[in-house]
């Protein structure tokens, strides 16, 4: 078993030249690793389809996620969390060229905005999304933006294969949004709302009756 805290980039470079098979790779949170690893990830792992670069928020930039997505029309999960350079360009690359993107965790990109979240919906077959505290567009009375509730309308009609959808502190979701995601989101195993204060009690006996809601933190879904 690899050690993740002892990565650096030159372990990284080994393994890549010796795997350039490789379909999974998760190298999040290292903290010796660098962009040189990125790059020559991007060089070796041509089948890669699910790759985790979560933890290094001044090294993942929005030119790193384009050299990645690129040359890999292929990928079905990228995990970016924490990630704080980013902006919306890197997602407007992962949606353009990814066509098979089917998991794409955002926690804490808090240099993403609502627009690029909108761009998120045209992921046909999307089914794990994650924007658990990303800032976006609307400002509420201490300044602070956040995802906006015609993205996330607009996420559930057009992404109906989504199972698993977190939208922690997402403070401008507001009833008719989980109308909306009921009436779209038939497979839906997993939504979080931890934060959602817009949101009322009321709807969530309405729309998941068979639920026991203890607050509104994470609320599995059954099918």
């Amino acid at each position: 078993m690899l050690d993740l805290m002892s990565l650096t980039d030159h372990s990284i470079t080994k393994i890549t030249k010796k795997c350039d098979k490789l379909q999974f790779l998760d190298i999040g949170f290292g903290e010796d690793i660098i962009s040189k690893s990125f790059c020559e990830i991007v060089r070796s792992c041509n089948g890669l389809k699910y790759l985790g670069i979560s933890g290094y928020r001044n090294h993942v930039t929005d030119r790193i996620v384009h050299d990645i997505a690129r040359p890999h029309p292929n990928l079905q999960s990228i995990d970016i969390r924490s990630s704080s350079r980013l902006t919306n360009t890197a997602i407007y690359t992962l949606t353009d060229s990814c066509p098979n993107l089917r998991s794409l965790k955002l926690e804490y990109c808090d240099g993403i905005n609502d627009i690029a979240i909108r761009k998120v919906a045209h992921c046909r077959y999307l089914k794990h999304l994650e924007l658990y505290s990303i800032k976006a567009l609307k400002l509420d009375l201490f300044g602070a933006l956040h995802i906006s509730d015609s993205s996330i309308s607009k996420i559930a009609k057009m992404c109906p294969n989504v199972i698993y959808l977190d939208l922690g502190y997402a403070d401008f979701i507001f009833d008719r949004t989980l109308k909306i995601i009921t009436e779209y989101l038939h497979s839906l195993e997993y939504l979080s709302l931890k934060g959602c204060r817009r949101i009322s009690q009321k709807i969530i006996d309405i729309l998941f009756s068979d639920l026991e809601i203890g607050g509104y933190y994470s609320l599995p879904l059954g099918r």
